[in-house]
């Protein structure tokens, strides 16, 4: 690449990010912080007739313990197999109250924690913030408690500690991101129960067990390890039911015990199918109207009632709403004035965002019904009159207050689409020219660009615009001058570039461009449709299958085996949403009677990867020295494996490491390997950057070997030989290249068993090697695993690029970043018009922050390389192939 050429990919990526970036955060906005709760918020009057609130509305109970089971389905508690799985506790709820609890997406736990304890929606930000939680400042039952000199102990997952820091009075927390560990990180729980259940210094104790999640995100829910971690929780049930009766027979402790989330049937969380958004919710020692049990209610509901039992102040933020049933188990008199309280505190909220509304009518006839009441010194029938209308008033409410906190800044929505159409406009001003003009920043154009921003504030104060970008903070101010001033200077530069008659010049009449262009369109088009999203793999099925049956005359034998790889590849890993329940190859590898088959199996794959991922010295020493590191780095693999339970062999037992040494001594073989290729890599310039690419899919290979599951070892050999298939059709045609080698990183994705949804995010990925969570090398080992063919499919175009001609390169990175670019911007166009449909938080947000991810990883990749390469330009290093 020339440097002007490679300022302009740099520059195009920057400004690629940049679109991004904005975009999601006009999207997904910061949340307000709610206001706290008091005693003072507790109503002192119902019309005109005094209240003694403080005798209405005290703590009903000495103690509550809330056991947060991760992972917990419904059907877990309530299905054909409870009393199997959960015999003590389906006895016990014959005469206590087990509800059905509905959780918003997203269906991870760190939102979820928050729900439980603010009242509040999470927002999709959150699932990002679950790899590093950070402090909860909204109104929540912890910090209502301390002010209320309750004292909370806690043991579990450590979510919850970085939550609340310094708010218990005592706590352990547990690692909850090691996945392959079942027991342990349970039985450090269940170790303090008895001391607590002995101790009188505590009201509130919450016990937050990992071990089902775990055992969902390595097997699923129908793993033979799930009945026995049931039964086992069930006796830790038992015990703190039996120790709070015992305790206190006359008045025992309630015991509260849900999920947080519920479980895929293919394992994992995080999307919105029954299994993952229905968790129980069991009451012991306290009951609900019988003919409510097993109803449905939503997850943020427990919040106020909670706060009721306790006697706290309903956290401010709180859309929980409470029925009047789920009050049975209380006097009329605390139950009919905590609705009163709650619905007042709700109308509040509603207030805000529906200043005209008939919901004060029912809430009105409330009052009248519940000061009739008192009046008649509790005797008539008022009371129920009075709890339906408040019951109904806080349904509507709850509902309407959850719909209008989705907020969107429209206006960030246009900037950042407004950047994204730049970047598509000036690679299309490139590929008709194969050159670019720069223009410098004129005087004349410093005015105008002046007018420009002063109209742009001029236009906010006529409208009332509530956009962040209207704000006149110092903060905002200097963000929209540099937005501008990027945006204006584009203008001026595409302007420069025109006219686009030449691009179409270039383009050729072939069919198989036609293909190929047919393939991105229909891509696009699928991407309007909810089900689509949930179901792409099968388009990219579809898509590559029909593009080797075309192009299997040209190359029989070669094609012939990529069709048959495409049928075994498919049936290794079922994803998508309808049909990802269904077996498929992994599972029965993966399978405890079939490891010694996966076992050959992994075996057979390494050898594949050891033959791809090799490459020649001429010295023969040297030679033989990688080759021993190379090996080296396979046993080391290979070991790990068996050292996690994954693989097996007769001789070598699964170890205590958890396959920790074992993958030090990877990094350590990969570190000496590419030391000795930096000390002895050929100096001729006309190999230097063969073997550069050499080494760098050399390492990528092992790397992403080590990261993946073992019946996924085929996979990495496999898109080699995809992509030398499709190499051979149009070689010296960049852009086909480039189309070709992104089809095979959305395949792969696929393949790797990836989907739309966050529930198939394998986070085990992240803890390979790790004695300790760390957030950077947590979230990268997962990026890495998850968007491994993409990364790979790039270090294989970059090694397929002509080294005899230079334009090759800014050619193959521009149509890269052009199919990038214009997918992203398409989406985002669609989900700025879908943002209120019924299916955004579900459906379209997760593929919002799919694709977004993507992006910046294949803009993160160019820029890399051309920078990369711009930095040996500067040191007039000649090269003949790009790195």
């Amino acid at each position: 690449m020339m440097p002007k050429e490679q300022c302009l990919i740099i520059y195009l990526c920057f400004l690629y990010l940049i679109g991004i970036y904005i975009f999601l955060y006009g999207f997904f906005p910061e949340r307000v912080i709610s206001a706290h709760s008091s005693v003072e918020d507790l109503p002192e009057r119902v019309d005109d007739l005094k209240l003694a609130r403080r005798e209405l509305y005290k703590q009903r109970t000495p103690r509550i313990v809330l056991m947060v089971i991760d992972a917990l389905r419904y059907d877990f508690v309530d299905g054909p197999q409870s009393e199997q799985n959960m015999p003590y506790l389906s006895s016990q709820l014959r005469n206590n109250c087990l509800l059905k609890a509905r959780v918003e997406p997203p269906t991870v736990t760190l939102p979820r924690i928050k729900a439980l304890m603010t009242g509040a929606i999470s927002s999709f930000y959150d699932v990002i913030a679950n790899f590093g939680s950070e402090i909860l400042k909204d109104d929540n039952i912890v910090s209502q408690a301390i002010s209320s000199d309750l004292k909370v102990v806690f043991y579990g997952d450590d979510t919850w500690l970085k939550l609340f820091p310094n708010s218990f009075l005592r706590s352990e927390g547990t690692v909850s991101f090691y996945v392959s560990d079942f027991l342990e990180v349970d039985d450090n729980i269940t170790r303090h129960i008895d001391h607590e259940l002995e101790a009188n210094d505590w009201e509130i104790m919450i016990l937050h067990y990992l071990g089902l999640d775990h055992i969902g995100h390595i097997d699923g829910p129908f793993s033979p390890h799930v009945n026995p971690k049931l039964l086992e929780l069930d006796g830790i049930i038992a015990k703190i039911d039996s120790g709070l009766k015992i305790k206190d027979p006359s008045n025992p402790g309630i015991l509260v015990i849900c999920g947080d989330h519920g479980m895929k049937d293919s394992g994992g969380h995080g999307g919105t199918s029954l299994s993952e958004v229905l968790v129980p919710l069991a009451l012991l020692n306290y009951k609900c109207d019988p003919s409510f049990s097993h109803e449905e209610v939503k997850q943020v509901d427990l919040t106020p009632l909670l706060s009721i039992l306790l006697g706290l102040p309903i956290p401010g933020g709180s859309v929980g709403k409470i029925n009047m049933r789920m009050l049975s188990g209380l006097d009329r008199k605390t139950a009919l004035y905590s609705l009163h309280y709650n619905t007042l505190r709700m109308f509040e909220l509603f207030k805000t965002s529906n200043p005209i509304s008939g919901i004060e009518h029912e809430i009105t006839k409330g009052i009248q019904f519940y000061k009739n009441w008192v009046l008649s010194n509790y005797t008539n029938n008022d009371y129920y009159p009075a709890a339906i209308r408040f019951s109904n008033a806080q349904n509507e409410m709850s509902s309407v207050i959850i719909k209008n906190s989705i907020s969107f800044d429209d206006y960030v929505l246009l900037i950042a689409v407004i950047l994204i159409l730049q970047v598509v406009l000036f690679i299309l001003a490139y590929n008709a020219f194969l050159e670019f003009n720069f223009k410098q920043f004129s005087g004349q154009n410093f005015l105008i660009f002046l007018s420009f921003v002063g109209f742009h504030y001029f236009c906010c104060m006529i409208n009332e615009c509530d956009s962040k970008l209207c704000s006149i903070t110092y903060k905002h101010v200097a963000l929209v001058i540099c937005l501008f001033a990027i945006v204006f200077y584009n203008i001026l530069l595409i302007s420069a570039n025109f006219p686009y008659s030449k691009l179409w010049s270039r383009l050729r009449p072939d069919t198989i461009y036609i293909m190929l262009g047919l393939v991105f369109v229909l891509n696009l088009a699928s991407l309007t449709s909810s089900s689509f999203i949930e179901e792409e793999h099968q388009f990219w099925y579809f898509a590559v299958t029909t593009l080797s049956l075309y192009l299997l005359p040209s190359r029989y034998l070669l094609f012939s085996l990529v069709l048959a790889l495409q049928v075994f590849l498919r049936k290794l890993n079922q994803t998508g949403d309808k049909w990802a329940h269904l077996p498929d190859i992994g599972d029965w590898l993966n399978s405890t009677d079939h490891k010694h088959y996966l076992t050959i199996y992994y075996v057979i794959g390494l050898c594949f990867i050891y033959k791809c991922q090799r490459f020649k010295y001429k010295r023969k020493i040297v030679d033989y020295l990688d080759c021993v590191l190379a090996v080296g780095q396979l046993v080391a693999i290979f070991l790990q494996k068996i050292a996690v339970g994954t693989c097996t062999l007769g001789f070598v037992h699964k170890e205590a490491s958890l396959g920790i040494t074992e993958a030090r001594v990877f990094w350590v073989l990969t570190s000496i390997r590419t030391a000795v290729f930096i000390y002895f890599y050929e100096k001729e310039p006309s190999k230097r950057n063969n073997e550069i690419s050499d080494m760098i899919l050399s390492s990528s290979i092992c790397v992403l070997t080590l990261l993946s599951k073992a019946h996924n070892v085929f996979l990495f050999p496999s898109i080699l030989l995809f992509s030398n298939a499709f190499s051979k059709v149009h070689p010296k045609c960049s852009y086909s290249q480039a189309f070709f080698h992104f089809c095979i990183g959305r395949l792969f994705y696929f393949y790797q068993g990836n989907s739309n949804s966050i529930a198939n995010i394998d986070i085990s990925a992240g803890y390979i090697g790790l004695e300790e969570y760390n957030l950077f090398i947590t979230g990268l080992y997962v990026g890495l695993n998850m968007y491994s063919g993409h990364i790979l499919s790039f270090v294989l175009l970059i090694k397929k690029l002509d080294i005899k001609d230079n334009l090759s390169a800014i050619k193959s990175f521009s149509t890269m970043l052009f199919v990038s670019a214009v997918t992203t911007l398409f989406y985002m166009v669609v989900v700025t018009f879908e943002r209120y449909h019924l299916f955004i938080w579900s459906v379209f947000a997760p593929k919002l922050m799919f694709i977004c991810t993507q992006a910046a990883l294949i803009s993160t990749l160019i820029f890399s390389t051309a920078s990369f390469s711009l930095f040996f330009n500067t040191f007039n290093v000649t090269t003949k192939k790009i790195i």
